[in-house]
């Protein structure tokens, strides 16, 4: 079979837009929401571009639609009022705790308006303890009815009435960007949900938060925001203090201990520079120790199975202690290709020093940005010589280990720093986002993200075929052998 190309990507992807103009022809305007939900996800998997015109165009279509619709007019406002719109709330997942935390201390009446199914109250207990009393939640059904659930939420923000909406929406959710667009009269400020990938909704934001220079550089590059809507508010990462660490799988004494994981996607480029790194980095430290926890152990196993070092290197679950295990080891070593942003805020937050790779031109690794808050200290190195150089310089000398690690504590955005940037934003104290741009390597980026999607997750198939069923095959034959590896998984 033939591979599939660029082109083979954006030809599907305009296909769905084909469908979905049908659609709103027909007045189908549930079925049109799916089919946006769709592209959106084809296009967050793919990332062949990072905003799309057509599918703003047709969302700005609903929202008319639904405005007209439910008879929404602007309603008087006689009060501040602060309403955060999120596609799911969880205790340790995207920002929401952070704003929801920012929201009790605002001093305005807060709302948040979120989805709930089943399992939503078991995965944010500690959220909701947090702002129980302080601020008020309506919660909207999940359903697989789209124009429901529009109607529903838009109902839910225009009997709030806000001054100020703020939005932390996952990339493709469509019906909670329409409800927002069709319901709102104040303006509406975006949580970048992700900075790194496609995402629909521009159209309904007036001023979008970014955490770092990278999601800015975008932006403005790929998604034609304007310069001065972007506002800079770097976070604080959630952790968990109280689950005893669980030990390590080795004796500690007298060890140097690196630790790193993630998802197995983070570690995979045709040199594996991740683990051939890892075997360098013990040859030259013979204290040193590696720990690596993954979901996918599996993966782990494969790829060290044949290095020099592997006795030196120690294989784990996913840790729920992640943050003792950050306290407990010496030093983080970074994923690559692609950085882990929460991992490595872990680690500048425990004062662990960082050994990273990164590339000449920026792509998904980048780290400075996820750390560097306050000062633009260098984080990661540009070629395995200097990384390794450094790694040992750590093994060698306490005092400099330490130094390292305090010097990333010191650089990341506290609590209290965090809250007062967002109440700035809420008190109408706007100070847009005077970043550097970035030298972006957007090539690499989507050559990342298309090797990923065909030879990891099989050209991710099942889009296509909840869409257009059997067709899928007849259109792009290409994608029968994807097909048949992903039924018979």
């Amino acid at each position: 079979m033939f591979e599939i190309t660029r082109k083979d990507i954006v030809n599907m992807f305009n296909r769905i837009k084909k469908e979905i103009k049908v659609e709103l022809n027909r007045e189908n305007y549930s079925r049109a929401l799916y089919l946006i939900d769709r592209a959106a996800v084809w296009g967050y998997f793919y990332n062949f571009q990072y905003s799309d015109d057509d599918l703003e165009r047709y969302i700005q279509i609903l929202a008319n639609h639904y405005r007209e619709k439910l008879s929404f007019i602007p309603k008087k406002q006689t009060s501040d009022r602060v309403l955060l719109v999120t596609s799911r709330i969880s205790d340790n997942h995207e920002l929401i705790r952070q704003y929801a935390r920012a929201l009790v201390v605002c001093d305005k009446p807060s709302k948040i308006i979120a989805m709930r199914n089943d399992s939503t109250m078991s995965k944010c207990a500690n959220l909701l303890r947090e702002i129980e009393n302080k601020v008020e939640i309506e919660w909207i059904e999940e359903s697989d009815n789209y124009d429901e659930k529009v109607i529903s939420i838009a109902k839910a923000i225009y009997s709030y009435n806000p001054t100020k909406v703020l939005t932390h929406v996952i990339p493709w959710d469509v019906c909670s960007i329409v409800a927002v667009m069709a319901a709102k009269t104040c303006p509406c400020f975006n949580i970048c949900f992700n900075d790194h990938t496609f995402w629909i909704g521009k159209s309904m934001l007036d001023y979008l938060i970014e955490f770092r220079s990278y999601g800015a550089t975008i932006s403005v590059e790929k998604r034609c925001i304007f310069p001065e809507q972007l506002i800079h508010i770097p976070y604080y990462p959630i952790v968990t203090e109280d689950v005893p660490f669980q030990g390590f799988p080795f004796d500690r004494e007298g060890k140097i201990v690196f630790f790193s994981g993630g998802d197995g996607y983070k570690m995979m480029d045709k040199s594996n520079t991740y683990f051939n790194n890892i075997d360098r980095i013990l040859d030259e430290n013979p204290k040193a120790v590696f720990f690596l926890a993954s979901g996918r152990t599996d993966f782990l196993k494969l790829k060290t199975k044949n290095l020099k070092n592997k006795d030196r290197i120690y294989i784990s679950n996913n840790r729920r202690d992640i943050y003792a295990v950050f306290k407990n080891c010496d030093i983080y070593y970074g994923t690559y290709p692609l950085v882990g942003a929460l991992m490595s805020e872990y680690a500048a937050l425990c004062g662990k020093p960082i050994v990273a790779r990164s590339k000449k031109k920026t792509s998904l690794e980048e780290i400075s940005g996820i750390l560097n808050h306050k000062y633009p200290e260098k984080v990661a190195f540009t070629t395995n010589d200097e990384m390794c150089e450094y790694a040992h310089k750590l093994c060698d000398d306490v005092s400099f280990r330490q130094a390292e690690g305090e010097r990333l504590k010191k650089n990341m955005t506290s609590r209290a720093e965090f809250e007062t940037k967002v109440l700035n934003v809420i008190n109408g104290n706007l100070e847009t986002y005077d970043f550097q741009p970035l030298d972006m390597d957007y090539e690499d980026i989507e050559r990342f993200y298309r090797e990923f999607s065909i030879k990891y997750a099989e050209a991710h198939v099942g889009v296509l075929y909840h869409i257009f069923g059997i067709r899928t095959l007849v259109m792009w034959p290409k994608l029968i052998q994807h097909f048949i590896r992903a039924a018979t998984k």
